[in-house]
């Protein structure tokens, strides 16, 4: 089954955020889904914060999580990888 190493995005694009900078950090509140747990596509996967602004972030691909590697609590920054997702087609099968 292939797999999705997914970053942390860089949210630089999004006029509804303020400018977070290139190296800026934020922290892991929560993750809205398990390990081994599968979503879909722009399903509510985590969310993180900075002093600032709290933000939602969505599933970028449909399939299982096959392991979270920043925990609640954790900082992360930009690219960092977040998640590794086991890829299933849009009809769920894998």
């Amino acid at each position: 089954m292939p797999e999705y190493r997914w970053k942390f995005p860089d949210l630089t694009d999004r006029p509804d955020l303020p400018a977070l900078g290139e190296n800026a950090i934020l922290r892991v509140t929560s993750w809205h889904v398990a390990e081994m747990e599968t979503v879909r596509q722009e399903q509510p996967l985590i969310t993180v914060e900075t002093e600032d602004v709290t933000l939602n972030i969505d599933s970028p691909v449909d399939g299982r999580i096959k392991h979270i590697s920043k925990l609640a609590g954790q900082p992360v920054q930009v690219s960092e990888v977040m998640a590794v997702f086991e890829l299933t087609d849009q009809d769920g099968s894998e």
